[in-house]
This record gives structure tokens, C-alpha cells and sequence, in this order.
């Protein structure tokens, strides 16, 4: 049950962030070129970005689970070698 909690609060944690850098990325769009500057070279260089993987990751989340999950080395119980 903790790892479904645990699994649930990942997933709305990076939805918020989702939406959020959506949020700025589209107030990007409407802002004055003047008071854009520096945002805007911050959001293309890291929003954007952040913003796709983000989407990946909420579009793709069981696969990469189960990819990640594949490449760990299984659990090693009671072998310590020799003595």
C-alpha cells in the first residue's frame, strides 16, 4: 500500500510541475517582448525542455517503470561469499 501512496503523490507531484511550467510557457506567449528577456531564454533553455520529459513521463510512466526496474540486480539473501 505505501508504494501505490508513494507511487500516487510522484504522479501528482509531477503533474502540478507539468502544468505549472505549461503555465509559464504560455504566459511567455502573452507577456511584452520587453519584460521577456531573460525569461525567455530561461524557459527555452530550461522549461521546455522540463516540460516534455515531464509529459513523458506522465504519458509513458509504467513502461519507464518497468524498464528502470529491469535493469536493477536482483537481491542478493543470505549469500555472503566465502568465509
Amino acid at each position: 500500500m505505501s508504494d501505490r501512496r508513494s507511487s500516487s503523490a510522484l504522479r501528482r507531484a509531477v503533474r502540478l510541475a507539468h502544468v505549472g511550467l505549461g503555465a509559464a510557457l504560455g504566459l511567455l506567449v502573452y507577456l511584452p517582448v520587453a519584460l521577456s528577456g531573460g525569461l525567455k531564454i530561461f524557459l527555452m533553455a530550461v522549461g521546455l525542455p522540463l516540460a516534455v520529459l515531464s509529459g513523458l513521463w506522465l504519458w509513458q510512466q509504467g513502461r519507464i517503470r518497468r524498464w528502470f526496474g529491469r535493469r536493477r540486480l536482483p537481491a542478493r539473501t543470505g549469500d555472503r561469499g566465502p568465509s
